[in-house]
């Protein structure tokens, strides 16, 4: 099958470490271009997220926890699966030695749209001790967190001209809305309290 110029993505990205099981980040993408084949569109995605994403995580993150895996289904503008993508098995571990701080607590990005208040926050688990001097992240896990940030907010070219391109589905405004104006991260942990479904994403 092949995913087509108007879909809606949805990556679920897996982390497992010590104190928490399994925590998850979920990205949404707009599709735009040429139809392409499914399994070339999960080749860009594992590459994307191991060799791009988790090679940043990595550098904040403890040799106990790993990026386990991805998967991937096309939703429709109210984020109700229309059909599953595929799933990818990434096993990339965290870099520190320290043990991860608590489960609750995480890096925070925030990307931007063009409508104040639509946001997508990431609160990215299994955040290592050793990136925490003090309460704030240090020097070394700012700077990782600074490519994370770019790398939140760039699209994710499939082929040259046929593009994945980030953003958020807003119930607010009936849709999907790009980041186009930036993001923010924060030197702070942020403290995440999964209150109900879907919150910690």
């Amino acid at each position: 099958m092949t995913v087509t110029s108007g879909d809606i993505l949805k990556i679920v990205l897996e982390y497992v470490y010590p104190g928490a099981g399994t925590a998850l980040n979920i990205f949404t993408y707009f599709y735009g271009g040429e139809d392409a084949e499914d399994t070339d569109v999960m080749d860009v995605l594992e590459t994307f997220f191991d060799d791009e994403w988790g090679s940043k995580w990595e550098d904040i993150a403890p040799s106990t926890a790993t990026i386990d895996n991805l998967q991937a289904v096309i939703v429709d503008n109210t984020g109700t699966t229309i059909r599953d993508l595929g799933f990818r098995l990434i096993d990339r571990p965290g870099n520190l030695g320290a043990e991860p701080t608590p489960a609750a607590a995480a890096a925070y990005l925030q990307g931007n749209t063009i409508v104040p208040q639509v946001r997508g926050s990431k609160y990215i688990p299994a955040l290592s001790e050793n990136a925490v001097t003090d309460g704030i992240l240090n020097a070394g896990a700012v700077a990782q967190m600074l490519l994370l940030l770019g790398d939140y907010l760039q699209d994710v070219v499939v082929t040259p001209g046929n593009v994945l391109r980030p953003g958020v589905l807003s119930k607010r405004e009936g849709g999907f809305l790009s980041f186009e104006t930036g993001g923010v991260f924060s030197d702070i942990p942020a403290y995440q309290r999964r209150r109900k479904v879907g919150v910690g994403i």
